[in-house]
């Protein structure tokens, strides 16, 4: 019996699939390259990780701007910067529409920094009063490092996902 072909999805996961070896092979060369994939935009997240937290603490603490404004644009700066690194030497990119692409990138990455910014103040303020309570007394800027630290796991992981699937897409 031949092998059916199998498709996947946007995350690269198969949506059916004959359990043949030759179709094995497939998933497993599939799952190698989506977890380099997912490293190698892990490190160029770092990097970007890097730049979103060095704006946000120029910006909060030198300049004295808001946490939840400075977030907002120490994060789409640096979400930009990835997003367009990435769609360019890590996901296989489609070649139509780089700037709808890009366009649908910042919509999305808005609506995720408008969450984790309105999530800021109030962990900043809940790791102080556990901080007290410990008779730890961080400063405001290791506050907001210290919350920025916790919204960034999700938000990794979402980014991702969403960067491969605008990338490659066809539009």
């Amino acid at each position: 019996m031949p092998p059916r072909l199998s498709r996947c999805n946007a995350s690269g996961f198969d949506l059916q699939s004959s359990g043949s070896a030759p179709a094995a092979s497939a998933r497993a060369e599939r799952r190698t390259a989506s977890l380099r994939s997912f490293l190698q935009f892990g490190l160029l997240s770092g990097g970007g990780w890097l730049l979103d937290c060095t704006l946000l603490l120029l910006l909060s603490q030198g300049a004295g701007i808001d946490i939840s404004l400075a977030n907002v644009v120490s994060s789409i700066t640096a979400a930009l910067a990835v997003f367009t690194v990435s769609r360019l030497h890590i996901f296989e990119p489609a070649a139509r529409r780089p700037l709808l692409r890009t366009v649908a990138y910042a919509v999305y990455t808005l609506l995720v920094i408008a969450a984790a910014s309105a999530l800021l103040r109030p962990l900043v303020a809940w790791l102080e009063l556990a901080a007290r309570q410990l008779a730890i007394m961080p400063s405001a800027a290791e506050l907001s490092f210290a919350a920025k630290v916790l919204v960034t796991p999700p938000q990794l992981l979402a980014n991702f996902f969403m960067s491969r699937y605008l990338s490659q897409r066809t539009m």
